[in-house]
């Protein structure tokens, strides 16, 4: 019901009480806590009030047989004085009281709030993110809108292969156990920055309905940690390494990363005895040159997937997408198109940047173009026309 509060806090009014002179601050009426997944497989998250009183509007929208309706609840939400004992030590009890002169629209208001959690979490058009917390729980960090593997644009015939392996994985766990094989999946992506590698795992999220579960390593996680959370990974969720040639340089800890989780853990975990039936998992690097061969091993990785600069094919592909929303003829697209890839055709832009330029100027692309040129040219200035990836390293 809190939750339901929350998303129209609009609606809420704190009521100041004058019961006495003494200046209180404002409560904030209601906080967002998140209890690890482990703890609380339902509800990944609650809300908490500030003790006081309030007033909420709440309207019951029309309907072709009833107009809109409108009532006020009066929140009372308060502990109490007297302390009780309890199987953790003493505590007070806390109460919260509606008040209200329509209990018909109560009932309404009620059953639209107990429904209300359910039908959000039911969105398939957003991501549920979990990150990983330093004690190896996993914690819902956001739930974001997901984009179609549609709109991502890399090469066609190599997106259509990926998206035909994972889903004929989903389908095979039988096989795999009747011949043996390890029933999971370990997928590395490669490219230079802003090639759209995260993006790509994104979308493939949402396509085969999962969630995503970021595997967070820093200098408090050990090889003891990073077990309890492979173990406690939230069902139909994909597991991410973001960076992996940060973390790990020819199986030691990179100088910025002084984590006691090891290399030789890593692997257990991917494809040794930890491994995790059922799981896959995506790992990310700019520089797979950097990575122990032991990882890349045909068997434990079970497909390479290299990212570069986008080829004419794939811009043309965006071109048009952008454009469409401008009204305009297929003529006119491809006209413009021809134009605009003069400008660009030898310069190296990544596919990140090329989206954000068209998203932002479409019509008015001509006019804005040395913008995106100038940042081509500014990044060579900086790096002395070293490849662009290293800006990154």
């Amino acid at each position: 019901m809190l939750l339901y509060v929350y998303h129209t806090i609009n609606n809420l009014v704190y009521l100041a009480s004058h019961s006495d002179d003494t200046p209180r601050e404002r409560p904030t009426p209601i906080k967002l806590r998140r209890r690890p997944y482990k703890y609380d497989k339902d509800d990944y998250c609650y809300a908490q009030m500030g003790y006081g009183e309030y007033k909420y509007t709440y309207t019951v929208p029309a309907t072709k047989a009833e107009a809109a309706r409108t009532t006020e609840f009066k929140i009372s939400y308060r502990q109490e004085d007297k302390t009780v004992g309890t199987h953790d030590g003493a505590e007070k009890f806390e109460s919260l009281t509606i008040l209200t002169d329509s209990p018909e629209l109560f009932h309404h208001f009620y059953r639209e709030s107990d429904n209300f959690l359910e039908n959000n979490e039911q969105d398939e058009s957003k991501l549920h993110v979990f990150v990983m917390s330093k004690y190896g729980e996993w914690m819902r960090y956001n739930k974001i809108p997901s984009r179609t593997l549609d709109t991502v644009y890399f090469d066609d015939k190599l997106k259509q292969k990926f998206r035909n392996d994972i889903k004929e994985f989903l389908k095979k766990e039988k096989e795999y156990d009747e011949f043996g094989i390890p029933y999971k999946k370990n997928y590395l992506l490669t490219g230079i920055p802003g090639s759209g590698k995260t993006s790509i795992i994104k979308a493939m999220c949402r396509e085969i309905g999962y969630s995503l579960c970021i595997f967070s390593i820093n200098h408090d996680v050990d090889n003891n940690t990073a077990l309890a959370a492979f173990r406690d990974i939230p069902p139909k969720s994909v597991l991410l390494f973001e960076d992996i040639d940060c973390l790990f340089e020819k199986r030691t800890s990179s100088t910025e990363n002084k984590s006691q989780f090891t290399f030789s853990h890593l692997l257990n975990l991917l494809d040794g005895v930890f491994s995790r039936k059922g799981l896959i998992s995506f790992i990310t690097t700019n520089h797979p040159e950097n990575l122990d061969h032991a990882l890349l091993r045909q068997g434990r990785t079970d497909m390479i997937i290299h990212m570069n600069y986008p080829k004419k094919v794939d811009i043309k592909h965006l071109f048009r997408d952008m454009m469409r929303k401008e009204e305009l003829t297929s003529e006119e697209i491809d006209r413009d198109f021809d134009k605009f890839y003069e400008h660009i055709h030898n310069k190296t832009i990544t596919m990140a940047g090329l989206v954000g330029f068209l998203f932002r100027y479409r019509r008015a692309w001509s006019e804005n173009i040395n913008e995106l040129l100038d940042a081509d040219k500014f990044i060579k200035e900086v790096t002395r026309n070293v490849e662009d990836s290293k800006l990154y390293a």
